[in-house]
């Protein structure tokens, strides 16, 4: 390899290990912008195949969220915001047993609406208007 060729392949290397880093300090600000969007407390409504369902999602500034369905609260879990898009696992409480389910969404200013999918498939479409803040 002549001399050359070992100074171009040098500059590639180390443009290349600058690379990472500047790309991940870009796509924090979307992240954490993602879940601050979506703070608040969220009454998700819509019919099941078995009758009108209201749950209520309430996510705080670091990213924590609970779930609440016939008044029993669920911690969520893996919960990723990407442009407009919202997915999160929880547990589902009703009748005599318990069910763990997904949301997988859209998040549009303060509408969020999707589906709500358990192990057979789709149980429930939902939407919520963010609750405003009580002062």
């Amino acid at each position: 390899m002549s001399r050359y060729s070992r100074c171009w392949l040098g500059l590639v290397v180390a443009l290349l290990g600058l690379a990472p880093p500047a790309f991940a300090e870009a796509a924090s600000p979307d992240s954490t912008g993602g879940i601050d969007a979506l703070v608040g407390t969220w009454t998700l409504r819509g019919d099941s195949r078995y009758g009108p369902l209201e749950h209520q999602l309430v996510v705080v500034g670091d990213g924590a969220a609970t779930y609440e369905s016939n008044g029993e609260l669920s911690d969520v879990r893996a919960l990723e915001i990407e442009g407009d898009s919202v997915r999160f696992e929880m547990t589902v409480f009703g009748g005599p047993s318990n069910y763990e389910m997904s949301f997988a969404g859209t998040l549009d200013g303060n509408r969020l609406m999707g589906e709500l999918v358990g192990r057979t498939g789709n149980f429930a479409t939902l939407e919520a208007i963010r609750e405003e803040d009580e002062e």
